[in-house]
């Protein structure tokens, strides 16, 4: 995520929207170009909570166990073949996962470690 000055970038956009002709060939801005459009798009985005931005991430970390999966095969006997792996879940939110991020997809916390 990239903060930006909206303001500024509207000004900015307003600067180019002027050079739109009209049916004359003088430059007016009528609002009726993608520029304007652009500018109503960014002037209706949420502002965002900068206390937000100040407060510490939430800590989490990865709690694993192993499971086992069928993996599509036979052995020579005709039974199935099992593979282990480690599944893993969110401390905080309960995500599950077979990958370790350093933070979680769903609830933005940073993980440490993981106990499995």
């Amino acid at each position: 995520m990239r903060l930006i000055d909206a303001d500024a970038l509207l000004e900015k956009m307003d600067t180019h929207c002027k050079l739109c002709p009209d049916s004359d060939g003088v430059h007016v801005c009528r609002r009726e170009c993608d520029w304007h459009e652009a500018m109503d798009e960014v002037d209706d985005m949420d502002e965002i909570d900068l206390a937000l931005l100040k407060e510490e991430p939430k800590q989490g970390r990865w709690e694993g166990w192993t499971a086992t999966h069928w993996t599509g095969k036979y052995d020579d006997l005709g039974d199935p073949e099992y593979k282990p792996h480690v599944v893993y879940h969110c401390s905080l939110c309960g995500r599950r996962t077979v990958i370790r991020e350093a933070y979680c997809p769903t609830c933005g916390a940073r993980m440490g470690e993981d106990h499995a």
